[in-house]
């Protein structure tokens, strides 16, 4: 029997035993002649199947009100770790164990309580695993054009610092997705370090370029494979390796990467294999984060950062919500909101390049205005993108390879 089927019937018997959902539940999900999962004579796995792809890990770490009242205990220093946290139970059973949770408390539990139920229905886990990328080498040849014995030993420890922080995922993650915010990507990858351990859009622009300086054309293919495949199953690159971050995205250097990987591989037939995927990102700034403009009667069409998804990020809730405080009108909230995501997905996060206050670029964060604002360097970024793309296709046309 398929491994799946397996673990569906497992857990069907397991909540026949300890009635792990309520019948409320049951019901809610059941065909007008399905009988309770509880009944014996009701073909409960149809119905568990049914009810356990309802609900979606996006609903616990991306939405809803079991997110607002988990980050608002201000249960940890920093928001991101509960939605950086494993479900224990698929998300249908979590989502249920919160409504009868929150119903038992009359929808007021003190933070005591919420602890305990996170504690019950979640916990920390590892969800990447060091390696040492097989391309690593301890001198590489970028070395041997530094003169200064001290900056070749500073640059040679550099160097080394790429085994701490290469990454991937394990294999219970990429097993099991859905009990985990982590984005599936193939390969494994490089993180910032700290707090931030996934992969992230334009961080990985520098390091792709750093990891190449180091002869790690291997590692650099892999990541850029890894946002292409993100491109491919999403639509475009996300902010980072994580749902919550999928609403927004980050500098479109993408195109970039891999103009920097061919300058050193000269592998043209992975342009060529990948030119469509770098095409459907373009789309989705097309598409998604473009603003007409007119200047001397001619309107022009440049890009902006924008990421409009309703509500506080998941990841930094509570402090966005409090930023957020300082109006009742959602309108006003949701402005708000708007332009934080925007100032993060344009990658310089709370800069004063963002501030606006009577038309003039000054204020505080209160003044914070990024969606507003067209920005020089994105524009370039763009621009650069297209000319390639252009210059590529030129090239598989003489090669015959397009009509």
């Amino acid at each position: 029997m398929h491994r799946s089927k397996l673990r569906l019937r497992l857990l069907l018997k397991q909540l026949r035993d300890k009635r792990e959902f309520s019948r409320t539940c049951s019901v809610q999900v059941k065909e007008d002649n399905t009988k309770s999962i509880y009944d014996p004579e009701s073909d409960g796995e149809k119905v568990m199947e049914r009810l356990l792809h309802q609900a979606t890990r996006y609903d616990v770490f991306c939405r809803g009100h079991l997110l607002h009242v988990i980050q608002m205990a201000d249960l940890y220093p920093d928001s991101k770790s509960f939605v950086d946290k494993k479900m224990i139970y698929p998300p249908a059973m979590v989502l249920e164990h919160f409504n009868r949770f929150i119903h038992s408390h009359k929808d007021r539990p003190n933070p005591d309580a919420i602890r305990q139920f996170v504690n019950t229905n979640f916990e920390d886990f590892q969800e990447l695993e060091t390696y040492e990328p097989s391309d690593w080498v301890p001198y590489p040849a970028i070395l041997k054009n530094i003169a200064d014995v001290h900056l070749r030993n500073w640059a040679s420890e550099l160097n080394s610092i790429w085994k701490n922080l290469t990454r991937k995922l394990t294999a219970e993650v990429v097993k099991n997705p859905d009990f985990f915010s982590s984005v599936i990507v193939p390969n494994g990858f490089v993180v910032p370090g700290g707090r931030f351990r996934e992969l992230y859009y334009w961080d990985t622009y520098w390091i792709i370029n750093g990891l190449l300086i180091c002869d790690m054309m291997d590692s650099a293919r892999g990541m850029v494979e890894n946002l292409l495949h993100l491109v491919a199953t999403i639509g475009h690159v996300p902010n980072g390796g994580r749902i919550y971050y999928e609403q927004r995205t980050q500098p479109p250097l993408l195109t970039q990467m891999v103009d920097s990987y061919y300058k050193y591989s000269f592998d043209f037939e992975f342009i060529a294999s990948n030119i469509n995927l770098l095409d459907k990102e373009m789309e989705f700034w097309l598409k998604t984060r473009t603003v007409n403009i007119m200047k001397h009667g001619i309107q022009y069409t440049l890009f902006r950062y924008y990421a409009s998804d309703p509500g506080p990020r998941p990841e930094s809730y509570r402090e966005d919500l409090h930023s957020a405080i300082m109006t009742e009108d959602p309108i006003k909230k949701q402005e708000r909101y708007t332009s934080i995501k925007t100032a993060a997905e344009s990658g310089w996060d709370f800069s004063t390049r963002w501030f606006i206050l009577n038309g003039e670029n000054k204020g505080n964060l209160s003044n914070m205005q990024t969606h507003r604002i067209v920005p020089v360097d994105l524009n370039a970024f763009m621009h650069k993108n297209f000319t390639l793309l252009h210059s590529w296709y030129n090239k598989l046309r003489n090669k015959g390879i397009m009509g």
